[in-house]
């Protein structure tokens, strides 16, 4: 099964996709993570080559994830016309305090507790309101809190 945002992102000209070469990386990672329901590139892999190639599809400066959201809010905007909806939204805590020493601080923040570092995640799901079957993804946000943030304590 291919997946919708690099489908959507291959017919569009002058996307960070244009390129055929990252649309077929990204496909068969996206279909990939579907067989084995893990993102965890060790897992999904069959050989160190395949690795490389799914670590530079990621880490391409034209693979961005602000592309990424665009690509899934246009494929969805497709699919919603003329349909009763049902848009579910969510966040999320994304705790990676475990994995800080090969991160890139400028990029995180605090977490729930005030000193993990990680990010939030708000997405929204949209289903077709008479079927439930899920139309795709409208809009995802991503936000961090300072590094330094204050708690609710130290505010007042």
């Amino acid at each position: 099964m291919d997946n919708p945002i690099l489908i959507h992102a291959e017919q569009i000209e002058g996307t960070a996709f244009g390129d055929p070469r990252l649309v077929k990386r990204g496909q068969l990672y996206m279909r990939l993570s579907c067989q084995h329901q893990s993102v965890n590139i060790r897992q999904i892999s069959r050989n160190r080559a395949e690795q490389v190639g799914y670590y530079r599809f990621l880490e391409n400066k034209n693979v961005t994830v602000s592309e990424l959201i665009r690509s899934l809010s246009d494929h969805c905007q497709q699919q919603v016309e003329g349909r009763h909806i049902l848009a579910i939204s969510d966040s999320t805590e994304i705790n990676l305090q475990s994995h800080s020493c090969r991160l890139k601080p400028a990029q995180l923040g605090v977490v729930g507790n005030n000193k993990d570092v990680g990010f939030y995640l708000y997405p929204t799901l949209v289903l077709d309101s008479e079927s439930g079957f899920p139309l795709g993804v409208s809009t995802v946000q991503l936000w961090s809190r300072d590094l330094e943030h204050q708690n609710k304590y130290e505010r007042q």
